[in-house]
């Protein structure tokens, strides 16, 4: 190929030669006006060049765009761009980045693009100037990939040729890192503008740095002490004195330590940081701190304000025309109706987050939406299916660089497990986990239910008697508290402690209408599914009947037939044990049903159930 185009450029007049080694350039598309600018020929000699070049087959007239010309083919673009010198293709971006700027129309990333190119320190502020704006527009239209691009190339400039804006590109760099889904290249970049805004003494570009760390992250059940860090420095930097600024410092730190910090501080912080938004009567701020306190508090009693927070976010992200506002406001209201029952509503939410993250191509909201999706086919027993989607979503995880990838595994793989009979191969795993992140209160529950699911009694019975039966009503209410009761409640009762049992009962009745999650990671079965098999556990036979009646109807609704089958089988144990007029036939069609699903499903949970006559009493 290339010696066929060096055959047919042969042929050409020398003029038109270098008439096209001065579009090759400009781009793959060259504009007429632009290459007799910077060529210095008329345009009607030129456009003679042109046929000349067309006849020979190097190039073609673009047909939706008048005086627009086109490379037949890339290899002929290169070609002529390889005949160049670099120092020659230097100065023709130079010239071709004026022609662009005195036709005031041009695009900003063609303009970033030449000056970007010439490498020439006279015009190294325009070419930063029009790489940010570039950046800007590129960010606007969802396209990330390129808005990264801009950016670093303006940094890029400023490296070679010194100036002050570096900080505000790093920050513009990492919010398009972000965007783009490479979270790690994000926190770096964040963590760079925060050092040179340090070293320059700007508090405002400092605490940019800190609110874009972590992104628009999950409860943070990792400790980070870069991000509290910058957090804690800002509140410094910013003093006392109310401020937008330091009612969102507030609120994001309130957010960070969500597992740090006891229920009742994360609540002084957000109460303060929501005060304070109202008094400066900033909406944009009000908003975002009160998505900082549906992620800070989480906990089960919160579930009621969260929906009214939802609603207020979803208000002013429509009066403010702020579409991340709106997603913020779907997932706070997704994850609400979710817990309190209302699984519906949660999934009808659910799809408009999915749609409106498409859209916007968000990451971490696209991200939200895929685990919804987990939860919904491992409901519905889907298993091979969920599966599947769990494959694709560790895949994007991975390829964001996610904090928490294995825990969000962990945490839609947990119903599976337990109702398949798995939970026990991942024991090495939460062992690991627990032993780095010893500060969540979720793992020794965790182990205590290994423990039980191994059946070994005795020493599950050690690690109840090494806590208080208590400890669980003093729990941080947090998003993982859900999981950490119910993985107690399956621990206690599987050894048949009153105690135990008479406590964690008391415990979730207020929360009867609910259901357990694990955040929007994972189902755990409606509340009244627990409260029944603890209710057997004591020996309320009656309360256990309207407790699991209740259960089975919420599981039906939301089309599950894991969690179905698994109240199937307890409630069928229940009346086997109370034995009152029709009990017993009752009990057997619960039985049957059970088995039958089980053994479609693959539900070992269900079946080791079966084999005990009674529950412990």
């Amino acid at each position: 190929m290339r010696d066929l185009v060096r055959w047919r450029l042969s042929r050409l007049s020398q003029e038109c030669s270098s008439s096209l080694a001065i579009a090759s350039v400009i781009g793959h598309e060259f504009d007429v006006d632009i290459l007799g600018t910077t060529a210095k020929i008329d345009e009607i000699r030129l456009l003679d060049l042109l046929d000349e070049a067309r006849q020979a087959g190097l190039v073609h007239e673009d047909h939706d765009q008048p005086a627009r010309y086109v490379f037949s083919h890339s290899v002929v673009r290169r070609f002529l761009r390889d005949s160049l010198g670099v120092t020659r293709a230097a100065r023709l971006h130079r010239q071709i980045g004026d022609a662009f700027q005195a036709r005031q129309a041009s695009a900003h990333a063609e303009l970033a693009h030449h000056y970007w190119a010439c490498a020439d320190p006279a015009v190294a502020d325009r070419a930063v100037h029009y790489a940010r704006l570039a950046g800007d527009r590129a960010l606007a239209e969802a396209a990330f990939d390129g808005a990264v691009l801009h950016y670093r190339r303006a940094l890029d400039v400023l490296e070679r040729n010194g100036g002050g804006l570096r900080a505000e590109l790093l920050l513009a760099l990492g919010d398009a890192h972000g965007r783009a889904g490479e979270y790690p290249a994000r926190d770096a970049r964040f963590v760079e503008a925060a050092t040179v805004a340090r070293d320059s003494d700007v508090t405002d570009l400092f605490t940019r740095a800190a609110f874009g760390y972590g992104g628009v992250l999950p409860p943070a059940v990792s400790p980070d002490p870069q991000g509290q860090a910058l957090l804690e420095e800002t509140l410094e930097r910013l003093g006392n004195a109310d401020s937008p600024a330091r009612a969102r410092a507030l609120g994001r730190l309130a957010h960070w330590v969500h597992h740090e910090r006891p229920y009742a501080e994360r609540v002084a912080l957000c109460e303060e940081a929501i005060a304070m938004a109202r008094r400066v009567n900033d909406l944009a701020t009000l908003a975002i701190v009160l998505c900082h306190r549906c992620w800070a508090l989480d906990g089960p009693r919160d579930v009621d304000e969260q929906l009214a927070d939802a609603a207020e976010i979803l208000r002013l992200g429509e009066e403010l025309g702020n579409h991340e506002l709106l997603l913020d406001g779907l997932r706070i209201r997704m994850s609400a109706r979710f817990r309190r029952g209302d699984f519906e509503l949660a999934a009808d939410t659910a799809a408009t987050l999915a749609d409106l993250a498409r859209e916007l191509r968000h990451p971490e909201f696209l991200r939200m939406a895929a685990m919804w999706d987990v939860v919904v086919a491992t409901i519905e027993g889907r298993y091979e299916h969920a599966q599947r989607l769990t494959g694709e979503l560790q895949t994007r995880l991975r390829q964001l660089g996610h904090s928490q990838t294995e825990l969000i595994l962990i945490g839609q793989a947990l119903p599976m497990l337990w109702l398949r009979g798995h939970l026990g191969e991942t024991r090495s795993l939460i062992d690991d986990i627990a032993t780095l992140q010893s500060q969540i209160q979720i793992w020794p529950a965790m182990r205590a239910w290994l423990g039980a699911e191994s059946a070994a009694d005795d020493q599950v019975r050690k690690l109840l008697g090494s806590l208080s039966p208590d400890a669980p009503a003093k729990l941080d209410e947090n998003y993982s508290w859900w999981a950490t009761i119910v993985a107690f409640i399956q621990t206690v009762t599987a050894i048949g402690d009153r105690v135990w049992a008479g406590k964690l009962y008391e415990l979730i009745l207020p929360f009867a209408r609910h259901n357990a999650t694990l955040g929007l990671a994972g189902f755990l079965g409606a509340v009244t599914h627990h409260l029944g098999v603890l209710a057997a556990t004591l020996g309320r036979w009656d309360a256990a009947c309207a407790h699991l009646e209740a259960a089975l109807q919420r599981h039906h609704a939301m089309g599950s037939p894991p969690f179905a089958a698994l109240t199937q089988m307890e409630y069928a144990l229940v009346l086997m044990s109370r034995g009152s007029d029709g009990d017993r036939e009752r009990a057997e069609e619960l039985r049957t049903a059970a088995l039958r699903t089980a053994a479609q499903l693959g539900l070992k949970a269900v079946q080791t159930r079966a084999a005990r006559q009674v529950p412990h009493a």
